[in-house]
């Protein structure tokens, strides 16, 4: 039988499932002969920090998107609740070729919010238009099929409910990368309902109007403020307890907080740590969380000058002092990150961090022609993340450590779409950023984030545009193999050299948390990312 490694995950996702917060709806029987009374609409309001870049789950890479996308769509394979642990989606069961190269994928029934069936075409269609850039729903650069998915060879209906996918040679993560929101099965009929333009693509705008098969249609957006959803009564999982979720922006953190305390919203996300006993010493709140796989991190622009040069990077990473930054940027929350692959995921390494050393990291830059320090524009998004709740306080932090070395760092802060769309085409000297895990596998961070094949301009996850030869044939051969004791050992060499290398400087690790009424039941932190808010109820 062939080793997966994801079973090293078995336990961390029990552990995580756990953890997470979770309140049943208690038991309250009518009184005997009491006349029943119109049922309130139950709707939840939950309060986040920025809106969604787009609601098409094929173009997008930032969580604000992936929250509203999570709900409205189904995917092939999805987690089971609250776990990183995979169970059936749209389709019921799925079977590999002995050598890992076609998957069989056999399809329930189901129907889209516009009627039409969730059939083997549709797959294939949704598939095909990130795959193919001539296909007439191919809008944007798909990252997400370019970082997991570049092996798919074909993918097609092999009867009305049977999807074969064929890959040119074996993916290791195959079977939980089926669960990435970017899988999302799209209605075709809604794609095609506008005809098409004069270069031959859909009119419709899918990402403005999404059309799905899951718990929660479609119903507005209003930028800025607020996405509303509303129940989907013939969901194949059985309707969902919510009539309507509402998705409310809300840029600062305290100010959510308000509106949770006043019962304006049900749930937030966004804390600030420094309220968590605010949180706590509120009855009609509770704080929700659970150990996070997440990892903020300070990336430098291997192709600007100077962090081209590997001395400047280590520079860098040896004037930033963690331990001040997570005092003041974080309430001396969360734990100091020192590799970009997040402690608690599989094949993660203990590597002892850089000690603070301004007189070495002096001595660095004058070796590299740099006796008077340099000037950089460090770009930070305006928005409150899982893995940075104040982002300007830490780009603040940052830029006060490199003074001592005689480098300015210019903050300049961006709305978070402009910060990704930057920092996808290279844009930017320096930037914060995070990543939140997708899956249970440390493919996710370190392939995703510093593989040379990802550093691509237009769609980049790999902000530091890191190109390392030798990294990259460790990660193309951890992808390729399923013995979990060689994926460790090739993981482990990999984040070795790219601590070495600092085109990152990993911060600090956050636990997830959400601010949650106490009239809410049934919901859970997923590790993966994204809401699932089908089973939630309002007491």
């Amino acid at each position: 039988m062939r080793r997966v490694f994801l079973v090293l995950a078995a336990s961390l996702c029990a552990t995580l499932a756990a953890a997470c917060g979770v309140r049943e709806p208690a038991v309250n029987p009518a009184p005997a002969g009491a006349a029943a009374a119109p049922a309130a609409e139950k709707v939840l309001v939950f309060a986040r920090g920025a809106d969604s870049k787009s609601l098409d789950p094929a173009v997008v890479t930032d969580g604000e998107s992936v929250k509203v996308i999570t709900n409205v769509f189904d995917t092939l394979v999805r987690f089971k609740s609250g776990s990183l642990d995979l169970a059936p989606g749209l389709a019921e069961s799925w079977s590999a070729t002995g050598d890992g190269l076609q998957w069989i994928f056999k399809l329930r029934s189901a129907k889209f919010h516009d009627g039409s069936p969730v059939d083997a075409d549709a797959v294939v269609f949704s598939y095909l238009r990130q795959k193919d850039a001539d296909h007439p729903a191919h809008t944007d650069a798909c990252a997400y099929w370019e970082d997991n998915f570049g092996v798919v060879t074909d993918v097609r209906a092999a009867d009305p409910r049977t999807v074969v996918i064929t890959l040119s040679k074996p993916f290791a993560p195959f079977q939980a990368a089926m669960a990435l929101f970017s899988m999302s099965i799209v209605s075709p009929t809604a794609w095609k309902s506008e005809g098409v333009d004069a270069k031959g693509k859909f009119k419709y705008r899918f990402g403005e109007k999404p059309v799905g098969s899951g718990p929660f249609k479609f119903v507005r957006w209003n930028r800025d403020d607020t996405v509303v959803l509303e129940r989907n009564p013939d969901y194949w999982a059985g309707a969902p307890k919510l009539d309507k979720l509402i998705f409310r922006v809300v840029k600062q953190n305290q100010q959510r907080l308000l509106l949770a305390e006043g019962g304006q919203a049900q749930i937030m996300d966004g804390v600030n740590p420094s309220d968590v006993e605010r949180v706590k010493a509120t009855p009609a709140l509770e704080l929700v969380t659970q150990p996070g796989l997440n990892v903020a991190y300070f990336a430098m622009n291997t192709t600007h000058k100077p962090f081209d040069d590997v001395r400047v990077r280590n520079a860098v990473a040896l004037c930033i002092d963690k331990a001040a930054l997570r005092e003041s940027a974080y309430d001396g929350a969360g734990e100091i990150a020192v590799t970009p692959l997040p402690k608690g995921m599989p094949g993660w390494k203990e590597i002892a961090d850089r000690k603070r050393d301004v007189v070495r990291a002096k001595a660095l830059l004058v070796d590299a022609g740099l006796a008077d320090g340099f000037t950089f524009k460090l770009s930070v998004m305006d928005n409150p993340r899982a893995y940075m709740p104040r982002p300007k306080d830490v780009a603040i932090q940052i830029s006060q450590d490199l003074r001592a070395i005689g480098v300015t760092a210019e903050v300049e802060v961006l709305q978070f779409a402009r910060l990704l769309e930057d920092t996808q085409n290279g844009r930017h000297d320096a930037c914060l950023l995070g990543w939140m895990a997708d899956y249970g596998d440390p493919d996710n961070f370190l392939y995703v984030l510093l593989d040379k094949t990802t550093a691509r301009m237009g769609s980049s996850n790999n902000a530091s545009f890191y190109t390392d030869e030798t990294v990259h044939g460790w990660l193309q051969q951890a992808r390729e193999t399923t013995d979990a004791t060689e994926r460790t050992s090739l993981y482990g060499l990999a984040q070795d050299k790219i601590f070495a290398d600092a085109p990152v400087v990993p911060l600090v690790q956050m636990p997830e948390m959400r601010v949650v009424s106490r009239k809410v039941r049934g919901y859970r932190i997923y590790p993966a990312g994204g809401e699932y808010l089908a089973d939630v109820t309002i007491e």
